[in-house]
């Protein structure tokens, strides 16, 4: 368990414009970025749901600013398909929590 497994940049579509990177491991009430700045305090591994082409699932990482104290989540939700034995992640989607786990919005994908 480390903040090694949420990635350093995901991607949001600009329409046509192409893309725009953004940074999930930054705190939205300070805006501290320092990777050295945060805690991972707790990873939860929601459910998994499956479904006939593959499954999805979603995993909770509860994490501090060391600079502010402010705690937030970041969810990953991993989606996989499956082609009989082989398993491929095709996307994740990054969404940011607040401490009482209130979904604040979609961050990207990678």
């Amino acid at each position: 368990m480390s903040l090694e497994e949420i990635p350093d940049t995901v991607f949001v579509a600009l329409g046509s414009r192409g893309f725009h990177p953004v940074h999930p491991k930054q705190c939205a009430k300070c805006g501290n970025e320092n990777p050295a700045g945060f805690e991972l305090l707790e990873k939860k591994e929601l459910k998994k749901v499956e479904h006939q082409d593959g499954y999805n699932k979603i995993v909770d990482y509860k994490i501090q600013c060391l600079a502010c104290a402010n705690i937030f989540y970041v969810r990953l939700q991993h989606f996989f398909q499956k082609q009989g034995e082989v398993e491929e992640r095709l996307t994740t989607q990054v969404n940011i929590l607040d401490a009482d786990q209130n979904d604040l919005g979609w961050l990207g994908s990678y």
